[in-house]
């Protein structure tokens, strides 16, 4: 193993380039990789997250944001492979690690999922560039955060790898299964990485389904609406479960996000509505406006494309249509 030299947080804000600390993380991450020690300081954040709430929500009032949770059965347990008389039980132990898979929908997401979950939760951050380097990055430090490059392969080999210690030594995790932001058309929820379903299998975990829409009022107050499913228990299921499982937690997340729809408006049209109606994409290009109207410039629709996992085709082709992706 190569001798690698940690750096402290003031060379890493005030010494160094934004390209420097991207090289330096992954080189860390690599270290680490090969190290293969256990995760430190689980139980601190835990024990640390009712100060990072608390920050989250005087963060909310700052800046015109609340968070509004509609339902939250995370103490009902669903059980993939089979029904037991347990799933009445609205008290059940916490004695599984608990993966909080939630829906993508643009700038204020995080911090509100993070608010919303109510406990400490390890979050995984694909390509943090600024973050690295900002306030908001400091906030997830305390609060457990694993980073990565999606296009490096290897890296986002080593955030698996330290999700599944942060999940086997007792601790949770927070994800946006999705990827990126969710800029269907049509379907209330994407396709999630198999990621997901891959480590609560092998750490024994419980995948939470959380959905999450947002509104704003007319005197520009944010709302991030969150519908918190049922703990999914994979007790029996296998790898070869993967694909189905993945489905399984779509298909709940899309419960939720209809939930949260009946109450608050909002919902897409079904593809064949899509398709038949003329001003199908202008009601679009507004909805994408909407979503991407607090992004930083620095992160376009493009990159969305890029990172969210298996795009369907219909997407592609009307943020074609609407300018936003170049025709191919």
């Amino acid at each position: 193993m190569e001798k690698f030299e940690k750096k402290n947080l003031y060379e890493i804000y005030r010494k160094m380039s934004l390209d420097e600390v991207i090289k330096y993380y992954q080189e860390l991450r690599k270290y680490e990789y090969e190290k293969n020690d256990p995760i430190k300081g689980i139980k601190i954040r835990q024990a640390l997250y009712k100060l990072i709430h608390l920050i989250l929500k005087l963060d909310a009032l700052d800046k015109k944001r609340k968070v509004t949770i509609i339902g939250d059965n995370r103490n009902i347990i669903d059980y993939y492979k089979e029904q037991k008389e347990e799933q009445l039980n609205c008290h059940i132990p916490k004695d599984k690690s608990r993966i909080y898979t939630c829906t993508h929908i643009g700038r204020f997401d995080i911090e509100s999922a993070l608010q919303a979950v109510g406990e400490g939760c390890y979050f995984i951050m694909a390509d943090p560039g600024e973050t690295y380097q900002n306030i908001d990055g400091l906030l997830l430090r305390v609060n457990g955060v694993s980073w990565f490059d999606m296009y490096n392969r290897f890296d986002a080999h080593t955030v698996n790898e330290r999700q599944l210690k942060v999940l086997s030594q007792g601790g949770n995790e927070l994800n946006f299964g999705e990827a990126a932001y969710c800029l269907d058309p049509v379907n209330p929820v994407g396709r999630i990485h198999p990621g997901v379903a891959r480590r609560a299998i092998q750490t024994d975990s419980r995948i939470v389904p959380v959905s999450m829409e947002q509104y704003e009022d007319e005197k520009g107050i944010k709302d991030y609406v969150v519908n918190i499913g049922k703990s999914i228990d994979l007790t029996g299921a296998t790898t070869s479960d993967i694909p189905m499982v993945s489905t399984y937690v779509q298909e709940a997340m899309i419960d939720l996000k209809k939930e949260i729809w009946a109450q608050y408006g909002g919902a897409k049209p079904t593809e064949e509505e899509f398709k038949s109606n003329p001003n199908a994409l202008d009601e679009y290009k507004k909805w994408v406006d909407f979503i991407m109207r607090d992004v930083p410039e620095y992160y376009t629709v493009e990159d969305i494309m890029r990172e969210v996992y298996a795009p369907s085709e219909l997407t592609v082709e009307s943020l074609e249509k609407i300018g936003y992706l170049k025709k191919r």
